[in-house]
């Protein structure tokens, strides 16, 4: 069977062992949800708890970046104090 799977490296600046604890934040960080769908011009929320969001997303009264398909790049190294 086909299955989905994630390959990435740990940093670990110290030299204690506390990948696990970065890990689960990583994972944690990557968790998506679907809140809507727009077909043919129309915006509709997934479900009924997003009516709200989705509104104020649009009128921009909740303030946001636009989203873009286009690749990000994380800094080569890690900020000092981390």
């Amino acid at each position: 069977p086909w299955n989905q799977q994630i390959a990435f490296d740990a940093y670990n600046p110290d030299a204690i062992d506390d990948t696990d604890l970065r890990l689960n934040i990583l994972l944690a960080k990557l968790a998506t949800e679907r809140i809507g769908t727009v077909q043919m011009g129309i915006l509709k929320p997934s479900a009924p708890r997003w009516t709200e969001t989705l509104d104020k997303l649009y009128r921009r009264v909740i303030p946001h970046r636009p989203l873009t398909i286009m690749p990000v790049r994380a800094p080569a190294e890690a900020p000092v104090g981390q």
